[in-house]
């Protein structure tokens, strides 16, 4: 996985906003072009995994409400984790400065 690249210094502090209930996505924090750089690969292989397995285990076992909820539930899910995984780095990578970008 890359590193992330540094904030601007213009830019507010996305940190600084704490992300609702520990798991719930904020827009801000995603609106940053260095988190989708990296977040794009693990976002595209979970969509398709998770479509794939909408596929087969939901079509025509559920009734359709709820094999809506199940399909949008699961990327929300998935998305408000990583966020916590980004920001948890983001926070690791801020308290230990300049030598965290050296690569080793």
């Amino acid at each position: 996985m890359s590193t992330l690249a540094p904030r601007p210094t213009d830019a507010p502090a996305r940190l600084d906003m704490p992300q609702r209930w520990g798991i719930v996505p904020t827009s801000a924090f995603w609106k940053r072009p260095d988190v989708w750089k990296i977040a794009r690969i693990p976002t595209v292989v979970f969509l398709f995994f998770w479509l794939f397995a909408l596929d087969i285990f939901v079509t025509g076992s559920t009734p359709l409400w709820a094999s809506g909820l199940l399909g949008g539930l699961g990327p929300f899910l998935f998305v408000g984790l990583l966020e916590r995984f980004l920001r948890r780095r983001m926070r690791q990578r801020r308290l230990l400065g300049p030598a965290a970008d050296v690569e080793r």
